[in-house]
């Protein structure tokens, strides 16, 4: 089966939130079915940083659905972006 790197943008619920900790609380979440290739951390305003992950999953049905789920889980995330999927 083809595997997919997916592109995601998540945004914090507020400025106080440990970017780095919340990095590694979504590694958590996503590890049974999806691994972080790369990350970077960009400053927005205000102290407010946004996470961009690039993640690894098998190409199926539902994986993508399962993966916006399992991040929105994870306490202190605002909101997610999927900003780009390509076969790999």
């Amino acid at each position: 089966m083809a595997r997919v790197l997916v592109k995601v943008r998540v945004l914090p619920s507020t400025a106080e939130v440990n970017v780095e900790e919340l990095k590694e609380k979504i590694k958590n979440a996503i590890k049974e079915f999806a691994e972080i290739y790369r990350s970077s951390i960009t400053p927005i305003a205000f102290g407010l940083s946004a996470l961009t992950l690039e993640v690894i999953l098998e190409e199926k049905e539902g994986v993508m659905d399962k993966l916006e789920e399992a991040i929105m889980s994870v306490g202190n995330v605002g909101s997610i972006e999927v900003e780009g999927v390509t076969r790999i």
